[in-house]
């Protein structure tokens, strides 16, 4: 079984950086981490949509296929949301609630935010471990 942990490391009033793990499970025990990489997200701002983060608690996920052809995570069940998504994007621009992934937080572009780094590629790894057709789970902490 596999189960994403995501843990919101460093906060500000731009935006949240954190690490995400793929965790291998036998049924209730971790066994090992699989992958790891950076996310971003938005700040808390009462779980507003398109500007705040999604709240933190353990949600079911499913892989799906978005409309421009790229498979992104939905997470599922998000109080007084839709359509949130862990998917690819370099910068808080790119979020709207959403989430992020990618392989390091850097200030890419010089605005004095954190971005993160390699984005396509780290998605495009984590979708690798990921089961199809088969809902997981993400915790937030």
């Amino acid at each position: 079984m596999i189960r994403l942990i995501l843990h919101r490391i460093k906060k500000s009033d731009k935006c949240i950086q954190g690490k995400q793990e793929v965790w291998l499970y036998d049924r209730w025990f971790p066994l090992q981490v699989l992958f790891e990489c950076a996310t971003l997200e938005l700040p808390w701002l009462d779980n507003k949509p398109f500007i705040s983060c999604i709240p933190a608690k353990i949600y079911k996920c499913k892989v799906i296929i978005r409309p421009n052809g790229d498979e992104a995570i939905l997470i599922m069940n998000v109080p007084d949301r839709e359509n949130i998504l862990e998917h690819y994007g370099n910068f808080t621009i790119d979020i709207e609630g959403c989430v992020l992934v990618g392989e390091t937080h850097v200030d890419i572009n010089g605005d004095g935010i954190m971005d993160v780094t390699n984005s396509k590629k780290t998605m495009a790894k984590l979708l690798g471990y990921l089961p199809r057709n088969t809902i997981f789970e993400l915790e937030i902490i």
